[in-house]
């Protein structure tokens, strides 16, 4: 009866029922708290309130995903290889650079608060600001879920 009454509904791509929609208040908390947890996790199962360990953020983003990820998404070109000792600052540079308003991603917006971005960035070598990245942004096709909604605006 399930299956049938989904099939009836069903409108396209953008109505499923996978985790992977703007309203999905769960898995960006559960990238946090792994996040939390490699970073300030102990041996024996505890955080602190200081770092317990350095970790280097790399981003292979030569070809990336961009549309219906991460099990099937289309070739995105993106030609950029990050490094970074802050996650909140690689996704919010990612997204700046995918054409996306990483204020509108839950988990950087909320990210920023526990991992605050620097003032500037090192772009080939050379000292700039947030918004220069703006200018190599490239137009990126959204998830299903998230489409008419991450977009800038």
């Amino acid at each position: 009866m399930s299956k049938f009454l989904w099939k009836s509904i069903k409108k396209g791509d953008e109505y499923n029922l996978a985790a992977a929609w703007y309203g999905n208040d769960t898995t960006w908390r559960m990238a946090m708290d792994l996040n939390l947890i490699a970073k300030y996790g102990t041996i024996n199962g505890t955080l602190e309130d200081k770092p317990q360990r350095a970790i280097t953020y790399i981003c292979d983003g030569i070809i990336g995903g961009q549309g219906d990820g991460p099990l099937h998404p289309d070739p995105l070109p993106l030609g950029v290889i990050m490094l970074s000792d802050n996650p909140a600052e690689m996704d919010y540079a990612l997204a700046l650079l995918m054409s996306f308003n990483p204020e509108k991603l839950p988990l950087i917006k909320n990210a920023l608060e526990l991992f605050p971005p620097n003032e500037t960035i090192i772009l080939d070598g050379k000292e700039v600001c947030w918004n220069t990245l703006k200018d190599f942004s490239i137009k990126t096709l959204a998830p299903p879920g998230w489409r008419g909604y991450l977009e800038k605006k």
